[in-house]
């Protein structure tokens, strides 16, 4: 939606805030102001508001969700409750809505984890006990692919959600069904003295030290159920989303589900619907569909048709785009195995970023 429709869609996000804290945030709240740190990869403010109604009066809790506070985290700073959202936050240091870690996180997802996060994770996580709760561990772009090589924690316990009755798997029972297991079951088998608990979440974490007094707080809070939809009617009646951008999004939607004919000929659409900027990004949407038709000769024509009609705007965006044509074409020439032109390409993008 980010991409097609641009990242003013963002606001949408805005209807994460209506909601109130659970069990499941009280719980980490209540984690973190017992000295543990608590990493997560949601964007909402749930964690934080629970935090702040359990301890109203306690030591402000340190939240790191940009990839300047990530780079500059030392372990031994600072001192008090810590809350790292590596997928970015909905709301700023200041607490002031702000989407710029989350647009950050959007565009960088399919690289993997950025050093800086990367750093923070091994950081952290080396020498502890982990605890893994509500997380699938299957995703291929930026967590799974780190906890691949996941090798310098003490222990795990992962939870991993099944409709059962809760039972714990120690390491070494999975060890021995080695060839059977999921990527989640070979962590844990590596890691001596680690477990698998199969079951409830919210069961799991009733085990925890802290549920009790989470279980307290969760319990009667009045909510108005239907607000969220009012909220998020005003925020779409807002975006005043074009034909143009509509087309856009839905032929991204093709895009990533694998049906490029159907949105090529979307992106078709756009460009002889367009003029201007519009067109610019329009050609440069076909080439990269050219591209993954593996059409990598017209993937070349659009994109140098992209350029020469972006180049003739001054502004930020536009200077992105032709950058963007240089990368694009340089991919289109490096398949198409002439290496001197794809380095030329290559070198133009890098001096314009």
């Amino acid at each position: 939606a980010a991409q097609g429709i641009g990242a003013r869609v963002l606001r949408l996000l805005g209807i994460l805030e209506q909601g109130l804290p659970n069990i499941y945030h009280y719980v980490l709240a209540s984690a973190v102001s017992g000295g543990h740190v608590v990493i997560t990869t949601n964007f909402d403010t749930m964690i934080e508001q629970a935090y702040h109604e359990m301890q109203p009066n306690g030591p402000p809790l340190t939240v790191l969700s940009t990839e300047r506070q990530f780079a500059s985290f030392v372990r031994d700073e600072p001192s008090g409750p810590l809350l790292v959202k590596l997928h970015g936050s909905i709301r700023d240091a200041r607490r002031r809505r702000s989407y710029g870690s989350i647009r950050l996180t959007l565009a960088s997802l399919a690289n993997g984890l950025s050093p800086a996060r990367r750093r923070l994770l091994s950081t952290l996580l080396c020498d502890r006990d982990i605890v893994f709760g509500g997380h699938s561990g299957r995703d291929d772009f930026d967590i799974g692919p780190f906890l691949r090589t996941f090798s310098w924690a003490r222990r795990i316990l992962w939870g991993k959600h099944t409709k059962q009755a809760l039972r714990f798997v120690d390491s070494a029972e999975l060890a021995s069904r080695e060839g059977t297991l999921d990527r989640i079951e070979s962590l844990v088998a590596g890691k001596a003295g680690s477990f698998l608990a199969l079951g409830n979440t919210q069961e799991l974490l009733s085990a925890l030290p802290f549920f009790e007094e989470a279980s307290r707080m969760s319990a009667s809070t009045p909510y108005d159920a239907n607000g969220w939809r009012r909220i998020l009617q005003s925020t779409l009646s807002q975006l005043s989303v074009s034909a143009y951008g509509r087309t856009r999004y839905l032929a991204k939607v093709l895009q990533y589900s694998g049906h490029l004919q159907e949105a090529e000929s979307c992106f078709a659409r756009n460009v002889e619907s367009s003029v201007g900027y519009e067109r610019a990004v329009a050609l440069d949407d076909l080439g990269q569909c050219n591209s993954l038709l593996r059409d990598f000769a017209e993937d070349v024509r659009l994109r140098r048709r992209a350029r020469s009609l972006a180049i003739r705007h001054r502004t930020s965006e536009a200077l992105d785009l032709v950058g963007r044509t240089w990368l694009g074409e340089g991919e289109a020439y490096r398949n198409l195995a002439r290496y001197r032109r794809s380095l030329s390409c290559f070198e133009r993008a890098r001096s314009i970023y």
